[in-house]
This record gives C-alpha cells, structure tokens and sequence, in this order.
C-alpha cells in the first residue's frame, strides 16, 4: 500500500483522479493525510487496496476498493454478488486476460497535424505505450504502463496539452460481451450497488451496451 507517499504512482493517480472529479482539495488532502499517519502508526490498521473478482452471467466484473477493515467489505461485496446472481471468483479468475493501464485523455478539437505530432512525441517522451482517437468525445486516449501515468500527465501539461483525465483502469484483453436483453436490469443493479457501497473505488467490466 502507497500510504501517503505522495510520489507512489498510486497515490499520484488517485489525486488526479479526485481533482478531475473536482473533489474539494480539502478531502484530497486528508485522504493523503489518513494514509501517511496510518503508514506511521504501527498500531492503527492500515488502508489497503483489495480486488475483487466476479462473473455475471458470463461478464467479467472486477472492483476496487481502499478499506481498513478487510473483513467488512469482504463481506459486503460478497453480498452484493449473491443478491444479483453474481459468482466471485478466485484470484486470477477473472484478470488473466486483463491488463493494468494508465490512462489518460486529452481534449482534440483541432484537425493540425503538426499539432497532432506534438501530442505524439510529448506523450511518448513521457512514457506512453500507445495513442489512440476517441471520436465520441473529441478526445485522444494515451495509454501507459501504470508507472510512466504522471510523468506522462506532467509531459502532456508540459507541451501544452489539456488533460481531462487520468488514472489506473483495467483494460480487457478480449473481446468485449454484450449483455443479453433478460439480464440487463439486473447487471446495472450490481454496477449501481458496487458503486454505492462506501469502500468502493472503482468499479470495471467488459461489456458492451
């Protein structure tokens, strides 16, 4: 666990994540806070990061949540899980085809190719594995190895270039699952209550509406 290491690639994501949500900067800073004293004080429990692995009917659901009581959101995940038909898997179960990523994206409203090549360079001289265009939202997706994310946010600000967002995700290796018309109400039940329950981070799948 990062603790409250400032400089962990954990705890630089986790930050620019909350800003990007404009979380107030006073709960970004106790947040770190929380996790530097705990580091310190041997006595009190630490905050880990768990992960949690599940199949809905044949879609992959993996979360993410930051507790100092394993055993509580165990439990209350484990809930969730059977109360819409989810089976939790073991460790791996479900990840071995996923890849950790660092993510970020970037406003493109421009169609300047010289501008475009800047992008390029300032990203993969940060550290990016890979660009791609995100025509949905004007945007260029960077991709990276989940340490090189803040260097390569700092390169990107650096050039000039706005950065919506950027943060730790899961990306799926395989092909995406569409979810049959019978299960769709209750799968967006389990995403809204995994989101609900307080120790939740983040919550990923590999479907596709």
């Amino acid at each position: 666990m990062a603790g409250g290491d400032r400089e962990h690639h954990l705890v630089t994501a986790a930050v620019a994540r909350a800003r990007d949500a404009d979380m107030p900067k006073s709960r970004i800073e106790t947040a770190i806070e929380r996790g530097a004293l705990k580091s310190r004080d041997k006595t009190s429990s630490s905050v880990d990061l768990m992960t949690f692995e599940m199949n809905f009917r044949g879609i992959g659901i993996i979360v993410e949540a930051l507790t100092d009581n394993h055993s509580r959101t165990a439990q209350e995940i484990r809930a969730i899980a059977r109360k819409f038909g989810a089976h939790m898997g073991a460790e791996n179960s479900i990840l071995w085809n996923w890849k950790r990523i660092g993510l970020l994206k970037v406003s493109w409203l421009t169609d300047d190719e010289a501008r475009r090549d800047d992008l390029f360079t300032a990203a993969l001289n940060g550290g990016a594995d890979d660009l791609e265009e995100a025509q949905e939202d004007h945007s260029i997706n960077v991709f990276t190895e989940p340490h090189h994310l803040h260097a390569t946010r700092l390169a990107l600000s650096t050039a000039g270039f706005e950065v919506d967002s950027s943060e730790l995700t899961w990306r799926p290796n395989g092909e995406l699952i569409h979810p049959a018309s019978d299960s769709l109400i209750d799968f967006q039940s389990i995403l809204e209550a995994l989101d609900n329950q307080s120790d939740v981070s983040a919550v990923y799948h590999d479907a596709q509406f």
